[in-house]
């Protein structure tokens, strides 16, 4: 028994001095000259522009929603809708953000220090109206 709770005890003070990993820096700067992607959106429409964008890592990547201001069905606000931006493909859980025109806006991710350069598709799904699949390329 005493075997037992010696290594228990020993299990325990080594995962002590064993510190977690550090979690990665997503504190970027803004990327100078850059505008924001503009996702403007309403009655059975969604469009992206640019619809290539180009972002450095290390840099925010800024989202400006921009609702149409004429009602859609039923009355729908289209600046209250729910807009919803996250990777297409496995990975990349850092582009995953949502928000509204009348709430937050613009919508920021941080481009992480360790992406791979290249292009990265992503969706923005926009309730009531439909989804969209764009891209964003990394550079160096």
């Amino acid at each position: 028994m005493q075997k037992l709770l010696l290594m228990v005890f020993a299990a325990l003070v080594l995962t002590a001095c064993n510190p977690p990993p550090l979690e990665p820096n997503n504190e970027c700067s803004d990327q100078a000259g850059a505008q924001p992607v503009n996702i403007q959106y309403g009655d059975s429409q969604i469009k992206v522009v640019p619809p290539l964008y180009e972002v450095k890592k290390n840099k925010n990547l800024k989202f400006r929603l921009m609702a149409d201001n004429v009602n859609g069905p039923g009355g729908l606000d289209y600046a209250t809708v729910n807009v919803t931006i996250k990777s297409k493909g496995p990975g990349n859980q850092w582009l995953d953000i949502s928000g509204t025109e009348e709430g937050t806006n613009p919508l920021v991710v941080c481009m992480p220090e360790d992406q791979p350069l290249g292009e990265i598709s992503y969706l923005v799904e926009v309730d009531q109206v439909g989804v969209l699949d764009p891209r964003v390329r990394v550079i160096p």
